[in-house]
């Protein structure tokens, strides 16, 4: 009873703890978190989080009411919603709008959305936001037409060993090609959060000319 108690228990740590651990010394089998902490430690490649859709949307004011000044409008009043799969955004950013004279043109402010769940879950095409916001100060209601919104999963273990490899390149005196492609593959905003792009092909034009291509998805 001992004996079958103690290999149930070193059966569960080895193939649990010990397994994946001894896997992550070698990227080819690391996997996971293993995968995530050898590729910072060995390579200086962070994996790529989830990101936020976010963009810019025009609202309108069809009330009497001006939001400027004092009262003009901040960070988390303004909700909308994607018509099609039903995921919100809040503004986070602060604007005013004039009040409607009730003729002519409405008056419009344009302010920065975020999705509020983050991943591709959010991804809203063109003209897919409602018109009505969720929710809103009295007489505002989204302008169309509204642009598209994309965010991006979690890099897969795929895509990280992949960044790994091409890390090396920049010190290779083998061509530049594939330090191109690590490089575009890692390229970040001025926040530090990185850019979307998950494909790259660099075509060598000649005369010590490369052409970069880069495409998100």
């Amino acid at each position: 009873a001992i004996m079958s108690a103690v290999a149930r228990v070193l059966a569960a740590l080895w193939t649990v703890i010990a397994v994946p651990a001894i896997r992550a010394a070698f990227l080819d089998y690391a996997s996971g978190a293993w995968l995530t902490l050898l590729a910072w430690t060995a390579y200086n490649v962070k994996r790529k989080g989830k990101e936020f859709a976010a963009g810019n949307i025009t609202i309108e004011n069809r009330g009497g009411v001006a939001y400027l000044g004092g009262g003009s409008l901040v960070p988390g009043q303004i909700r909308i919603k994607n018509d099609v799969n039903g995921k919100t955004f809040t503004n986070v950013g602060v604007g005013g709008v004039e009040a409607w004279i009730g003729s002519g043109p409405y008056p419009t402010v344009t302010l920065p959305f975020i999705a509020d769940e983050a991943g591709i879950g959010s991804d809203t095409l063109p003209n897919e936001i409602s018109t009505q916001p969720v929710t809103a100060p009295s007489g505002l209601v989204v302008k169309s037409p509204t642009p598209a919104m994309l965010g991006s999963d979690e890099e897969t273990d795929d895509a990280l060993k992949e960044r790994c490899r091409l890390s090396t390149a920049v010190i290779s005196p083998a061509g530049p090609r594939d330090a191109y492609r690590f490089v575009a593959l890692s390229t970040t905003r001025a926040d530090g959060s990185y850019v979307s792009v998950t494909r790259v092909r660099v075509v060598d034009t000649g005369a010590c000319t490369l052409r970069v291509y880069l495409a998100g998805r």
